[in-house]
């Protein structure tokens, strides 16, 4: 975990105080835009963290713009069959099929696309934001949420598009 999240070990362990926090889903009142409801944002030093529970309805499509260079992105599917596919504009832009309990993880600086190829698909999806990176910051009238750019604690839209 504490490779996913870029992080040491020790601070993954180490006890800090923090009061229990819950989002439950039934009652997720204006969190859930598209896809992706926002469950937590955190920092970590200078990088940001947010956390999502992705969701895409069979032969469902979501497209995403670029995000900034060394923006991570860390997917764990649920259910469903997942299709990704970075666009790089070669040959390297060929699409991967992930599976229930497939875990991965890849550098978010090109356009990229999940395509929900079988089934309903759930996931979990991280974003790493490192020192450096532009800080989040809200989009407006975007169609989906999935972190690109909001401030910390928000729960706003983000600059991911549904595609048609």
């Amino acid at each position: 975990m504490a490779a996913v999240l870029s992080i040491d070990v020790v601070e993954l362990v180490e006890c800090r105080p923090h009061a229990m926090t819950i989002d439950r889903a039934a009652n997720a009142d204006g969190v859930r835009d598209g896809p992706a409801r926002l469950l937590h944002r955190f920092r970590e030093g200078p990088c940001a963290i947010d956390v999502y529970a992705f969701a895409l309805a069979a032969g469902g499509s979501l497209t995403s713009v670029a995000h900034s260079s060394g923006v991570l992105e860390h997917i764990l599917i649920q259910t469903g069959q997942l299709q990704l596919e970075l666009n790089h504009g070669d040959a390297r832009s060929r699409p991967t099929l992930l599976y229930p309990g497939d875990y991965v993880s890849f550098t978010a600086d090109v356009p990229h696309t999940y395509t929900a190829a079988e089934g309903y698909v759930q996931a979990t999806l991280i974003m790493h934001y490192p020192a450096g990176s532009p800080a989040p910051s809200p989009v407006e009238g975007a169609d989906s949420a999935i972190g690109h750019d909001k401030p910390a604690g928000s729960r706003a839209s983000t600059a991911h598009q549904l595609a048609d």
